[in-house]
């Protein structure tokens, strides 16, 4: 009978994602692994990637505004992933972004879902046996990066934008950057205000209607409770498009800082 030979390291079956780690050469860390972004240097590591329950696929996050699913396409286009099959599901997990308080506890965390036409977000909090269940119902709500935001001095600008993606692209540029779970659709709440008091505050809007009013409440509750905010637009975004749009057609941390 025909016999499947895969790779092994120390006579250990090697994973999925760990095999897709090094194809791209990058390092692995026990059970995940980190790796360059496409159009980054050998030495960048703005990719995460994990395995999944599913053997035949792996979980791939960026954060510098890479595409996640091109990194997958190329991946299969080298056979290291194993190609989709014409039964393959129609929504794909595509990212994981946990809201941790300031003394380092996970409260809960969104996850992001690719399905046909959009994208969902699905909230879980911990069950207390390392495992999730959905919803966040009684769960204290906090903005996303809160520990990295309350480090923060004072004088330093801190950047709000809708997603948890876009808030992870302006960190690994160096900005301390915040969002919070839902966006647009309903995320913010007035008692995050008073984590900003004191702050000055660069709201980037996504640009869309919805871009532009959650933006506006934004400002008007960070105002509310003793901060400056005001918004910035980035020139030349498309319909709907954000900062992860405007990085890949060229933007820069230096310009963001000079408008």
């Amino acid at each position: 009978a025909p016999i499947s030979i895969q790779p092994r390291i120390f006579g250990v079956l090697m994973s999925l994602a760990r095999k897709a780690t090094l194809a791209l050469g990058g390092d692995w860390h026990g059970d995940y692994g980190t790796a360059p972004s496409p159009g980054h240097g050998k030495d960048d590591r703005g990719l995460s990637i994990r395995d999944t329950d599913d053997s035949d696929d792996i979980l791939v996050n960026s954060f510098n505004g890479a595409d996640w699913q091109a990194v997958k396409d190329d991946l299969r286009d080298r056979g290291i992933l194993p190609p989709l099959s014409s039964g393959a599901p129609h929504s794909r997990e595509s990212g994981r972004y946990e809201y941790v308080d300031g003394d380092g506890t996970v409260l809960y965390r969104t996850v992001r879902v690719e399905k046909p036409g959009g994208k969902e977000f699905i909230a879980q909090r911990p069950d207390g046996k390392g495992g999730w269940v959905a919803g966040i119902k009684g769960v204290e709500r906090i903005p996303y990066r809160l520990p990295e935001l309350l480090a923060a001095p004072l004088d330093r600008v801190v950047y709000i934008v809708e997603g948890e993606r876009k808030a992870d692209t302006l960190a690994a540029w160096g900005f301390t950057a915040t969002a919070v779970a839902f966006g647009a659709n309903g995320g913010w709440k007035d008692a995050f205000g008073p984590y900003f008091n004191g702050r000055t505050v660069a709201i980037l809007p996504d640009n869309d209607e919805p871009g532009r009013d959650f933006a506006e409440k934004v400002r008007a509750s960070i105002a509310s409770h003793g901060g400056k905010a005001f918004f910035v637009e980035l020139p030349g975004l498309p319909p709907k498009g954000d900062i992860v749009d405007w990085k890949a057609a060229g933007g820069t941390a230096e310009e963001l800082k000079r408008l």
